[in-house]
């Protein structure tokens, strides 16, 4: 089997010895390494989603990602509020797009925009969560908590 064309070429039409076929393998299995190695190491990246939300002074317990698909809506997933009111949603495979609530066990909540990015974090302070509302990492949501404000 060969990679690349031009290489089996070069065999055909000219004359290659041993020692220059296994460096044109060399070669291609070089360059084939880079390619896979720069994809892998970008592929964790693009994949799965994982963001935190830190609000301290919240509740130790279970905090849901509720989604929402026209008027229904769907547990998405489920995560621990730690003492330091950190919590951590993360998954192998991105969640689908749209407007998403973070329920709190004491009923508050907040709420992000989940696109293609799907890793950030949110730090909020006090009980005013839209106004102290801070994003990193995520443009959508950035400018989602900003239209928020100005409607308040």
């Amino acid at each position: 089997m060969v990679i690349c064309p031009a290489f089996y070429i070069i065999a055909q039409k000219v004359y290659v010895d041993r020692s220059m076929k296994k460096q044109i393998f060399l070669i291609q299995f070089i360059l084939l390494l880079g390619f896979s190695t720069h994809f892998a190491s970008a592929a964790p990246e693009s994949g799965g989603y994982e963001f935190q939300v830190t609000i301290p002074g919240m509740q130790v317990g279970i905090c849901k990602l509720i989604g929402m698909v026209g008027e229904q809506n769907y547990l998405a997933d489920s995560a621990k509020v730690d003492a330091s009111g950190k919590v951590l949603f993360q998954g192998k495979s991105p969640l689908p797009g749209g407007l998403y609530y973070v329920l709190y066990s004491d009923n508050r909540f907040i709420q992000i925009l989940l696109d293609k990015d799907q890793h950030f974090s949110l730090t909020a302070q006090g009980t005013d969560l839209v106004s102290t509302m801070q994003v990193e990492g995520s443009l959508d949501n950035e400018l989602f908590y900003q239209n928020l404000r100005f409607e308040t």
